[in-house]
């Protein structure tokens, strides 16, 4: 049984396309009448709002570009998921700076923008419509496929996923988590081991994983949790309540479209609470990336190294932890896999490449500063080691494929003919005679006393090479001299010779020509016209020949010029009757009479063909492989997609975005940053100037955190041993050069970060390395397969075929270690995971710590207040201005509402960094509060959290 493949909506016949859209907003439409009489259907207008915000728009769009060069479905989905976030925020965008022009004050608002995107998404309907040529055919898939029993294994991931942070939630319950990691294991070790998964189920359990990975961190607590997002989720509630987006508040996330336009639009679309949307359908967003990596190393690599490379990059806990507090760098790096998509997708055509590409790289810049800087940087980096390397490959054609033959044929001869012990004198002195050309005469020269020298038998084999190498370079530079000069010279004589041919030619065609007017005079010299008769003296002639005899038979119809050779006889004729009326010139016919056949002479002149002259020829040795390495060449740099046209309208969008919106925020801080990395560039290699140093140097707790730190240290050093692998051609992988170009720039931003200062303080170190792995995941595989490869000459049992088993052994013990797993079994090991400890202290709220904050606004409102280093990031979320404990008693000021959270209480005391330097953290720990309270009257307790007022 047969049924409509889903995922390939944008390939579906115009009468199934537009009944599944029309279907689709019919229902939706249909649910908010419903809510307006008093039945709430939230639950399916939320599904069903998220399948048409989220794929609708892209779908349509890629059926207008007639966008079907991608095979895989999930790839499509793919394309259809960004271009449908595209949309969402221009359209969001233009609607907050059009409409306040023509008296709208809220363009923000659910009711307008839920009108505007339906009429975009009717509009692009009418549109596909239009332009159908009836091409297309709805793809079918076999409905056997899905039911697959891996295929629902791997279905259910997410689901497990979800139960057990239900169960983590509200009874402390972590088997399910704990089952999750463990078949996330299992399904690296299948793919390491080639068994049970086959290939073509590797997209599906990418997605599986990720979104599961992703859920069973996210969906712990009912409010949201760690840093960034408490003031992500500030600014995007601001734009709801407000139905306006400030453009001009100076906040480095004010100009993020990803938060203040993405967020309100799916909230409004969805129906769902701002909370939910950046829990579920940012996650979920967000799982597309790996999936968008792998066909991205697919390209380029096998089937199961790219599973290796996304799996390994799914395992650092900076993805399924840290960067879901961080939600506009998920839309950002989404955007940023879908150009290394592109990149890598040379099959596309270029049009439409082009338009995606640019489409891809504005959202960047509207997404996040951070990573629109990182990626100026790449791009930068990667032009630069093009040009240089064609610089090079320029270099090479010239000394060596451009060599003629000749300049090889010296050796050879040397070798193959008999040892002379005298020079042939007598060729060099007829050469300097013959030859007028300076560069000739010392080239033969040399020639001559280099191969004297070589034929002497008393040279060893060292000296011998050395001394045809260095016959070789003197002899060059003299030879491609020679050749050009005599090609020119030979070209000219070519061209003046083919001009005087021509000329000739044309001389005699004027000369013998029948027409000509020189036959008419033997003495060449031309008979003046007569002078041209009057128009009376015309007319009376013609008159007169008329009457006469009849005589009307044209002779300039014979094309007789001289009529004294000839003798013409014309047949009689009857004058004709004249009479004394007007003479009707119109009504005069013109009697036919044919006349006699005459022969005309015939001059036979010479035929002159093309003249054959010798074109000097230089010999280019195999000239055809140098033709076709030329075009290879040309082929390989025709399908790059970051040129100079994407790099500088990706500049100027991001200055010209940064600087004219939030007051210039974002580009002052990227100049603070870089005036901080100039005035401490001497603090080069400083743990406490640089945050990257810092962690490598750090020393840790216990045994367990050291084997987790040098796992670390060893994958990056395997990333290294991938590219010294890739630099020696020595991967026999096809990456494109594109790709290992700003492959190499990632991994220079990397090292950038651990040496030079201040510079990974600004996103993290962890966040940096999670960008960076973007790009150099596949060769931590490579370069363990390059390593084995150097220990498999001296470990002769070491099999190729336990490469990849290796690396998914290493795989799963990474993911053991940071999804915190293998500390539950540790004794006296700190916990690390919230999703597998309910003591592990984290920024996140429960129940009882969320309703004293918002008691404490509606009591009080935004006023001063200060919270520890993990409550104060919640807090964030609801008073902008929270700040956090100062170390120091003394520094605590009285006016200052103070925050205690559920851990707070129980351990009795407030979670304090001490940093120096580059955000370097010298001293954490839990400070006793009884000299902060002792003064101050507590104003609020729950049981959960404790507010405490103000002293004095």
């Amino acid at each position: 049984m047969y049924i409509k493949n889903f995922f390939r909506l944008a390939e579906w016949e115009i009468d199934d396309l537009l009944k599944a859209v029309v279907t689709l907003l019919t229902i939706y439409f249909f649910c908010i009448f419903l809510k307006i009489a008093g039945l709430d259907l939230s639950i399916l207008k939320g599904i069903i709002g998220f399948i048409i915000i989220l794929f609708i728009p892209g779908t349509l769009f890629l059926r207008i570009i007639k966008f079907d060069s991608v095979k895989n479905s999930l790839e499509l989905v793919i394309y259809s998921l960004g271009i449908s976030l595209v949309i969402i925020m221009l359209l969001g965008f233009t609607l907050n700076t059009l409409l306040p022009y023509v008296g709208i004050n809220n363009p923000m608002s659910i009711s307008i923008y839920i009108t505007a995107l339906n009429f975009i998404i009717i509009l692009m309907c009418y549109i596909v419509y239009l332009k159908d040529e009836n091409s297309y055919k709805t793809p079918l898939i076999q409905s056997k496929s899905l039911n697959s029993n891996m295929g629902i294994l791997l279905i259910l991931l997410p689901f497990i996923s979800i139960i057990g942070s239900y169960l983590m939630n509200n009874y402390q319950i972590n088997l399910f988590s704990l089952i999750l990691i463990s078949l996330i294991c299992i399904i690296g070790l299948m793919v390491g081991f080639q068994k049970i998964l086959s290939p073509k189920m590797y997209p599906l359990a990418i997605l599986s994983i990720s979104l599961a990975l992703l859920f069973h961190k996210s969906l712990i607590s009912s409010y949201i949790w760690g840093w960034d997002i408490s003031f992500e989720y500030f600014m995007a509630q601001g734009v709801i309540q407000n139905g306006y987006w400030f453009m001009n508040f100076p906040n480095n996330y004010n100009s993020m479209l990803s938060v203040v336009v993405l967020a309100p639009a799916l909230s409004h679309y969805t129906g769902l609470n701002l909370v939910w949307v950046l829990k579920i359908i940012y996650p979920f967003i967000f799982a597309f990336l790996p999936v968008g990596l792998y066909f991205t190393f697919k390209k380029q690599t096998t089937a199961p190294i790219a599973f290796l490379s996304v799996f390994f990059f799914i395992s650092l806990f900076t993805y399924y932890t840290e960067m879901l507090s961080v939600v506009r760098q998920m839309i950002a790096e989404f955007f940023l896999v879908l150009i290394l998509l592109l990149m890598v997708s040379s099959n596309l055509n270029a049009a439409k490449r082009s338009i995606l590409a640019i489409l891809f790289s504005i959202s960047i810049v509207f997404s996040h500063y951070g990573l629109s800087y990182i990626l100026l940087f790449v791009m930068l980096f990667s032009m630069l080691i093009l040009v240089f390397e064609n610089h090079f490959k320029f270099l090479r054609f010239l000394t060596i494929e451009l060599i003629p033959q000749k300049l090889y044929s010296g050796t050879q001869l040397v070798k193959n003919r008999e040892v002379n012990s005298k020079p042939k004198r007598q060729y060099l002195a007829i050469s300097e005679k013959k030859s007028k050309n300076y560069h000739q005469i010392i080239n033969h020269k040399t020639n001559l006393a280099l191969d004297y020298n070589l034929t002497e038998p008393n040279h060893s084999g060292f000296q011998y090479k050395l001394l045809k190498k260095f016959k070789t370079i003197l002899k060059y530079p003299a030879e491609i001299i020679s050749q050009i000069q005599n090609y020119k010279l030979y070209k000219r004589i070519f061209f003046a010779g083919k001009n005087l041919v021509v000329l000739t030619y044309l001389i005699a065609w004027e000369t013998y020509s029948s027409s000509s007017e020189v036959l008419k005079n033997p003495n060449g010299k031309i008979k003046p016209s007569s002078p041209r008769m009057s128009l009376s003296s015309r007319m009376r002639r013609k008159i007169r020949s008329t009457r006469a005899q009849g005589l009307t038979y044209p002779l300039r119809n014979l094309n007789i010029r001289n009529l004294k050779n000839y003798q013409i006889k014309l047949p009689p004729m009857k004058r004709p009757h004249l009479n004394n009326a007007h003479l009707n010139l119109p009504k005069f016919k013109k009697l036919q009479i044919k006349g006699p056949t005459i022969k005309k002479p015939v001059i036979n002149l010479p035929q002159i063909g093309k003249p054959r002259i010798h074109r000097p020829k230089i010999k280019f040795g195999n000239y055809n492989s140098l033709i076709s390495r030329i075009n290879k060449h040309k082929k390989d740099n025709s399908h790059h997609l970051f040129n100079g046209t994407l790099v500088m309208l990706f500049i100027t969008f991001l200055f010209t975005w940064y600087i004219y919106t939030s007051s210039s925020s974002a580009m002052i801080s990227i100049l603070n940053v870089g005036n901080d990395i100039f005035k401490n560039i001497i603090n080069l290699m400083d743990p406490n100037a640089s945050q990257g140093l810092s962690l490598v140097l750090a020393q840790q707790k216990s045994f367990l955190r050291d084997i987790h730190k040098y796992l670390y240290l060893t994958s990056q050093f395997f990333v290294f041993l991938g590219l010294v692998a890739l630099i020696l051609n020595q991967t026999h992988l096809k990456f494109q050069k594109e790709f290992k170009s700003l492959a190499l720039g990632a991994f220079v931003l990397l090292v950038a970060g651990i040496v030079v200062p201040f510079l990974a303080s600004q996103m993290n170190t962890s966040r940096l390395l999670h960008i960076a792995l973007i790009l150099l995941a596949p060769f931590l595989v490579v370069g363990i397969f390059f390593g084995l490869k150097i220990l498999r000459k001296r470990i002769k049992w070491l099999k190729p075929s336990f490469s990849l088993k290796l690396v998914s052994i290493y795989l799963v013990i990474f993911l053991l270690m940071d999804s915190g797993l293998a500390y539950q079994f540790a004794p006296h090991e700190e916990e690390i995971s919230i999703s597998l400890s309910t003591t592990y202290d984290f920024p996140k709220f429960n129940d009882r710590e969320l309703q004293s904050a918002k008691w404490l606004k509606n009591e009080f409102g935004e006023k001063g207040i200060y919270a520890d280093k993990h409550r104060s990031c919640v807090l964030r979320s609801i008073y902008p201005d929270c700040e956090e404990v100062p170390p120091y008693s003394d520094l605590v000021r009285p006016d200052y509402y103070l925050y205690f959270g559920t851990i707070n209480i129980q351990k009795n005391g407030l979670y304090i960094y001490k940093m120096t330097g580059a955000n370097v953290i010298q001293e954490m720990g839990y400070s006793n509060p009884a000299n902060l309270i002792k003064e101050r009257p507590k104003i609020y307790d729950n049981g959960g959290s404790i507010v405490y007022g103000r002293s004095g």
